[in-house]
């Protein structure tokens, strides 16, 4: 057989199993003066190689069996290399395979010129390798025609290096088995300097026999082939792979070690930060505690030099003086950015109401640190300025409602009307594209009917009065519902704008269960107009129009009353056509005059000045002027006045009389609810009712005077009418709310709040028009709600 046919027949196996290193060596022999083409060899040899090989490897490979060839260009051939030195074999491995053969005994005769010894059954070839100092052996097992190679007592596995390993007891295949052997590299492994420090137990030192190096340490895979492979980086893919297995177990190691050592040190840092967290609070709040103590004493100093200084000042000027220590007002890096406290806004709204030429001149001086006109004007503007009733304004106050957090108790309440006086006139609003004058009576749609039915002609007159209405709940929310334009609102006029206030107020859920009349000769025809039934009109009670299942309690303000009663005895006595009797002793505002003026002898700190005793018609507006001369300090006034006179049982009915006013005041003064109908300032009203009936009953009694004397002997009617009337009124308010809404309350101080009338026109001096008006009733409304603790507050403002 040729040796083309042979490696064709060798090329039909598979590339894994071809023994190609055997062909090699059997298929090609030295000769210096021959050559075989690259393009002959390189191609046969790659098809039965088992992975893909450049010519560069293949010739390295070649240079290890024959060192002797050269790769060159063929002389006369352009473009052609071929290997010189080199040619094609003549006979074929089975050729070999019959050349006569020896005895196993004779085999050492043969192995002579070679390297290596032999025993029964193996031949052993030592390498160039030591491993610790020790010849590595590579010993061939020869058994049955086949033969095997050990390394380190390891089986090498042949066949994956190409290698075929029958043999026959011949010169040709024993050179060729030596020869294979001796061609074959000892792995020595990876550098240990390659492998963690941890991982250098199982090192051998490696140094080349003969060689100049002194040797260095290695380390190798258990399962390592202890030969490389024919083409090879210098170690056995079972120890490159060792290797990246115990750098890879190395790194995630590390990474463990590492991740380990950031959480402690995050832990340890987190630890750190909440102890310098809690020792910053612990500082700041010591700090904040002794700032605040700090501020403390110093406005405690402050406000012990104020009344030193200004020992008779009034108490608004008294926190507007204080204001100035605040630590809002002095350390705002801009204006815009002060906190003021509610009362400090009611006090600049009222001035600035009052007199807005003395809050700019007071603003100007830089003395003191004051709102601006401009927040005032955001407390002042926050709601339309129409008269009438609007939805916008309800839905400011059902918004106040839903930032109050009222529950259904506090949306139920009742109503306050009260008509003031203001200078008729017109004006022009140009706000609106269409412009339109201001200043005529406009009740509504329906009154304006009723009025020209009435006068069977169209009229548009100057208004001279306004009208307002607010809401006042159980509470305490109070809000502004609507105001008109009036010339002096009539009873229809009352019946129209009341009844279509309360069905609105009822849309937008909120309830009302009672009026609080202003006491005026119209209101009071309004309110027997609403009495149709008799068994009604003893508890002061209508039908609700806008649900008849209910009814509506009518009383009276009692601001109003407690003025009516002052003024009453005010023109009570010599000079006045009205001089109260009670039994047989008179009630005269000498009497007044008198303890004033002994007070003012005998006590270093008079109670009564000339606002009380001589108060023109602004200050006769003032609840609070009213309520110094019949409270409790001016009976017991009274009663030390009465108890220095010789004789002072004139005196007598003067105080009965003080006794029962001080009583009303008193009761509707406290802030603590009543919670039952048993309670005894429920009580002790119905005791003052029952003196003012029978002061009444005595006197209309007494047939030895006129009635006309008579008349003059007691209140004006209307006045006693309305001081019955919210006296059974305020009782009946209260049955019905505790039965509705059991374990809840009523505040009798919330039933003395007046409608800031006080501010709305009522000094001569001072009158303004319609318009004016409209541009006061916020502040106005606002300053009465910043008193008594209500809803509104500019933050709320802005929104709406």
């Amino acid at each position: 057989m040729s040796v083309k046919s042979e490696l064709h027949n060798s090329q039909k196996q598979t590339k894994s199993c071809a023994p190609y290193i055997t062909w090699l060596l059997t298929a090609l022999e030295g000769d210096a003066s021959s050559c075989i083409a690259v393009q002959d060899l390189f191609p046969q040899f790659s098809n039965i190689y088992p992975v893909k090989i450049s010519v560069t490897q293949f010739d390295a490979l070649l240079k290890r069996f024959y060192c002797h060839v050269k790769k060159v260009w063929a002389a006369g051939h352009t473009g052609v290399r071929v290997y010189r030195g080199l040619k094609w074999k003549a006979e074929t491995c089975a050729t070999l395979s019959r050349v006569a053969e020896f005895e196993w005994k004779d085999i050492s005769s043969h192995l002579q010129p070679l390297p290596c010894m032999q025993t029964s059954d193996t031949i052993t070839i030592p390498s160039n390798i030591l491993c610790n100092r020790n010849v590595i052996l590579k010993q061939i097992v020869l058994s049955s025609r086949k033969w095997n190679l050990q390394v380190r007592g390891v089986n090498v596995n042949l066949q994956e290096l190409g290698i075929d390993q029958t043999f026959a007891l011949n010169k040709q295949c024993l050179k060729l088995m030596v020869n294979i052997v001796q061609n074959l590299l000892i792995c020595k492994g990876k550098p240990a300097t390659e492998f963690p420090q941890e991982s250098q137990q199982n090192t051998e030192f490696i140094n080349v026999a003969g060689g100049k190096s002194v040797g260095e340490y290695f380390i190798r895979s258990s399962t390592c082939h202890q030969v490389l492979p024919w083409i090879t980086s210098g170690v056995c893919e079972k120890c490159t792979a060792f290797l990246t297995e115990v750098q890879t177990t190395n790194r995630q190691r590390l990474q463990e070690e590492l991740e380990e050592k950031c959480r402690r040190a995050k832990e340890e840092l987190e630890e750190k930060c909440r102890r310098e967290k809690e020792e910053l609070e612990e500082k700041c709040r010591r700090a904040k505690e002794e700032l605040e103590e700090k501020c403390r004493r110093e406005k405690e100093e402050f406000s012990r030099a104020v009344l030193n200084y200004f020992p008779d000042s009034p108490e608004e000027m008294n926190l507007l003086l204080e204001s100035q220590q605040s630590e809002e007002v002095l350390h705002a890096k801009v204006p815009q950015s002060r906190k003021w406290d509610k009362k400090i806004i009611k006090i600049c709204l009222k001035l600035l109401v009052e007199n807005p030429q003395s809050y700019r001149k007071l603003e100007e001086s830089e003395r003191l640190v004051l709102p601006s006109r401009g927040i005032l004007a955001c407390y002042r503007t926050y709601m339309p300025e129409e008269p009438g009733i609007n939805d916008r304004r309800l839905h400011c106050m059902h918004q106040a409602a839903i930032n109050a957090d009222l529950e259904v108790s506090g949306r139920s309440g009742g109503i306050i009307h009260s008509e003031v006086a203001i200078a008729p006139g017109l004006t022009m609003d140009c706000r609106l594209p269409g412009s339109e004058l201001v200043g005529f009576v406009d009740t509504g749609e329906e009154g304006s009917n009723f009025q020209t039915v009435k006068q069977g002609y169209t009229s548009h007159d100057l208004c001279s009065h306004a009208f307002q209405v607010t809401f006042l709940g159980y509470t305490g929310f109070t809000f502004p519902v609507c105001f008109f334009p009036t010339g002096c609102i009539t009873a229809s006029e009352h019946h129209t704008v009341l009844w279509n206030v309360i069905s609105k107020l009822r849309d937008w859920a909120f309830h009302v269960d009672f009026i609080l009349h202003d006491g005026s000769s119209e209101a009071i025809s309004f309110t027997r107009s609403c009495w149709p039934e008799a068994s009604k009109k003893g508890r002061h009670c209508s039908t609700n129009l806008t649900c008849p299942s209910t009814y509506i309690i009518h009383s009276h303000n009692f601001s109003q009353n407690i003025r009516k009663l002052r003024d009453t005895v005010l023109n009570s006595g010599c000079g006045h056509k009205r001089t109260l009797t009670k039994s047989g002793l008179k009630i005269v505002w000498n009497h007044w005059e008198a303890a004033a003026k002994w007070a003012r002898d005998t006590e270093t700190k008079p109670l009564l000045m000339d606002a009380h005793l001589k108060p023109d018609k602004s200050e006769k507006t003032k609840t609070g002027l009213a309520k110094s001369v019949l409270d409790r300090d001016m009976l017991n006034l009274m009663e030390r006045y009465q108890d220095d006179l010789e004789d002072g049982t004139y005196l007598n009915s003067t105080i009965d009389f003080l006794k029962q006013t001080s009583k009303l005041i008193s009761v509707f003064s406290e802030d603590t609810g009543i919670t039952a109908v048993s309670d005894y300032r429920l009580r002790k009203l119905r005791n003052v009712l029952r003196w003012f009936q029978a002061w009444r009953n005595e006197i209309m009694s007494n047939t030895s005077v006129t009635e006309q004397k008579r008349r003059r002997m007691l209140p004006v009617a209307s006045t006693l009418d309305a001081v019955e009337c919210m006296l059974v009124g305020f009782e009946e308010i209260c049955v019905k709310h505790l039965n509705q809404f059991p374990g809840s309350s009523i505040v009798p101080s919330n039933f003395s709040c007046t409608v800031p009338e006080a501010h709305l026109c009522q000094n001569e001096t001072s009158k303004r028009n319609f318009t004016e008006y409209c541009r006061m009733v916020n502040s106005a409304v606002l300053d009465e709600s910043l008193t008594e603790g209500r809803t509104l507050g500019i933050k709320r403002i802005k929104n709406s």
